[in-house]
């Protein structure tokens, strides 16, 4: 089945064009090919074209591509675009290590962090399949991961590459001609819904490079490589993300499009971290029993340990629950303070740290300088009328706990602190959550009936 194939309905004119995705009805492949043969025979005459869209040479899929760049316009039907499909065609089948699903590569790594679940075409394939004039609108990778693109039927693919070192560039021309989008969102190509001619790059002094694939050749693109390109005709492809130790520091300048709650988004010093115990592990491999000691083995050797820990530990977690199973009505909190991008502490309204005196458990009166604030449950299962309502506005003032290492200097802390930030943007039953001093790309993404997010009702001293 292809489950909500996208019409591409295309506006724009003189090399510059934008996208609107429109979702379809579900159909089987044997539908989409007819569609697909209809929609090619009535926008390509028979004259000059190869009747069998498997069998292109080179010269032919230059020629097409000609024609597509050429009669691409508002006037142009939409074509249909079977995408982001999670699934895989080797079904279990290594085929001899090029199998995408069981893709040994350091992502794996995510998979022995507790609470780390697998990221749809990111930690695991998707299928896309494709018709004559689809197009995959120019884009880089989530958190400039690399990527491996393999065509299993088909006509070819023609893809489009810009390298990384002039990414910048072809950004500044993206945003000089999409002014509109950039000014709503500073990362729209994550979008994926923009597209710029070769003649347009060629005019710009944008360097590009034009590759051909065909069944079974594996595309990679780099990391930070904007790439951008047209399916021939109807065709199946399979592609998924990985990483490589190389990536870390790409990684780490990858920005965020935080237009949509569902937005990649990797801790890459939590990664390091995994990645450190995995490298320490590999030198003592014989020692643990593992003397082939890849990445998916880790994982399940971590998972083991973990599992150990935590049962060990059981009678003291059935004490101390967390802080939201623990207290269902208000409570106090202390709240961390964010780091700014340069890791200085943030200083304002909503984050500024205040000096109370405490009582210690003998009574003697300290000095600290801390922030309490009370936390009001904000669950809709609740029943309370007023804490449904505080859910659906902007600008509520709320509290989250989040991973420590997430927003705190302290790299080593893994338990869960409270941060005090504002909702700024309701979608899709999640809330983004801004945190003073920090930019937008810093914002966090919380389901709105997360028992982790809290009514500010303020601090101790009001």
């Amino acid at each position: 089945m292809v489950n909500g194939p996208i019409k591409q309905h295309v506006s724009g004119i003189g090399g510059i064009y934008e996208y609107a995705l429109l979702d379809s009805p579900a159909m089987t492949i044997a539908e989409f090919r007819e569609k697909a043969d209809k929609y090619r025979k009535s926008q390509l005459s028979r004259r000059g074209t190869s009747d069998t869209e498997d069998d292109l040479d080179d010269e032919a899929c230059d020629d097409l591509a000609r024609r597509f760049w050429k009669r691409l316009g508002p006037t142009t039907p939409p074509s249909m675009y079977g995408a982001d499909m999670e699934g895989s065609l080797f079904d279990g089948n290594q085929a001899n290590g090029w199998s995408l699903e069981s893709l040994d590569n350091c992502l794996q790594l995510l998979s022995a962090d507790e609470g780390a679940g697998e990221v749809p075409g990111v930690t695991t394939p998707y299928l896309y399949v494709g018709m004559w004039g689809s197009v995959f609108c120019a884009h880089t990778e989530d958190m400039n991961l690399l990527s491996i693109n393999i065509l299993h039927a088909g006509a070819p693919k023609y893809w489009y590459a810009i390298t990384p070192e002039h990414a910048k560039r072809f950004e500044s021309l993206a945003e000089s001609k999409f002014a509109h989008a950039a000014r709503h969102c500073s990362e729209f190509l994550r979008h994926k819904q923009n597209m710029i001619s070769p003649a347009i790059l060629k005019m710009a002094g944008v360097p590009y490079e034009v590759q051909i694939q065909r069944p079974g050749d594996a595309i990679i693109t780099c990391p930070g490589a904007y790439h951008f390109g047209v399916n021939l005709g109807f065709n199946v492809a399979e592609a998924t993300n990985f990483a490589i130790p190389e990536w870390i520091p790409k990684g780490r300048e990858a920005k965020i499009c935080m237009c949509t709650p569902h937005s990649v988004r990797i801790d890459v010093d939590r990664f390091s971290n995994l990645l450190r115990r995995y490298e320490e592990d590999i030198k003592n491999a014989h020692k643990l029993g593992f003397p082939g000691l890849d990445y998916r083995r880790w994982t399940l050797l971590e998972a083991s340990r973990r599992n150990k820990s935590e049962s060990s530990n059981n009678s003291k977690m059935l004490s101390s629950p967390s802080i939201a199973d623990q207290y269902e009505k208000e409570f106090w909190v202390e709240v961390v303070k964010p780091l700014n991008a340069e890791g200085k502490i943030v200083s304002s309204s909503t984050s500024r740290v205040t000096k109370r005196r405490k009582k210690n458990n003998e009574g003697k009166i300290l000095e600290n300088e801390e922030e309490w604030r009370l936390a009001k449950p904000l669950n809709q299962n609740s029943g309370k009328k007023k804490n449904k309502k505080f859910q659906t506005q902007l600008e509520t003032k709320v509290l989250c706990l989040l991973p420590g290492r997430a927003m705190s200097s302290n790299n080593d802390e893994e338990d869960e602190q409270c941060f005090a930030g504002v909702i700024k943007e309701l979608s899709e039953g999640y809330c983004r959550i801004h945190f003073a001093g920090l930019k937008k790309e810093d914002d966090v993404w919380i389901e709105s009936t997360s028992h982790k997010l809290f009514l500010d009702g303020g601090k101790w001293e009001a």
